[in-house]
């Protein structure tokens, strides 16, 4: 696909029930056209491959790097430090003293079901 922003215009357009029924084919359709998706035959919503989504954010943003975007892979192997920054934060904190006065009682208990 052409990166310009003149190929970024180019949709096809299916209504939302048609999206939701051949999401998997509409997936695989964005490799080589973008879709619009419509809401009582308004367009509501686009769906796009990553690659043209990046193309479009380096034409907004000219500041945007590659560098600036975040790996999966990367994030995926920062989960445990992730996991282990939440642990120390929670620690910190006694959820018994959590419950406040007036509190509703279906939060009450879900503050204490992590006692």
């Amino acid at each position: 696909m052409k990166n310009d922003f003149d190929s970024l215009l180019n949709f096809d357009f299916i209504s939302l029930s048609d999206a939701k029924a051949t999401l998997s084919h509409q997936l695989r359709k964005t490799k080589q056209k973008r879709i619009a998706i419509t809401q009582h035959g308004h367009p509501e919503a686009v769906l796009l491959s990553y690659q043209d989504f990046l193309a479009l954010v380096s034409q907004i943003s000219p500041k945007a790097s590659s560098s600036e975007v975040i790996d999966f892979i990367q994030w995926d192997r920062e989960r445990k430090n992730r996991a282990e920054v939440s642990r120390a934060i929670s620690a910190y904190f006694d959820p018994a003293k959590l419950s406040r006065k007036g509190q509703k009682p279906y939060k009450k208990k879900r503050v204490h079901e992590y006692d």
